[in-house]
């Protein structure tokens, strides 16, 4: 019970064991951020903007 006052403190095996996992889960979050960003963003080709045709632009026929 710790009502108002300070509960007990953490041995020291638990304190450093967080900081430990927190530090291990951050490296492997931007490792895999840096390295394979690819899981975020997708692996979307970019189209190749000479192969559209006006009619999928919106563009009207010269002859109007």
């Amino acid at each position: 019970w710790s009502y108002r006052v300070d509960g007990p403190k953490p041995e020291m095996l638990a304190r450093v064991g967080a900081q430990v996992a927190g530090g291990f889960m951050w490296w492997w979050v931007l490792w895999h951020l840096f390295h394979e960003y690819e899981h975020i963003t997708g692996e979307f080709d970019y189209p190749d903007p000479s192969s559209w045709t006006n009619a999928e632009l919106g563009i009207p026929a010269d002859d109007v």
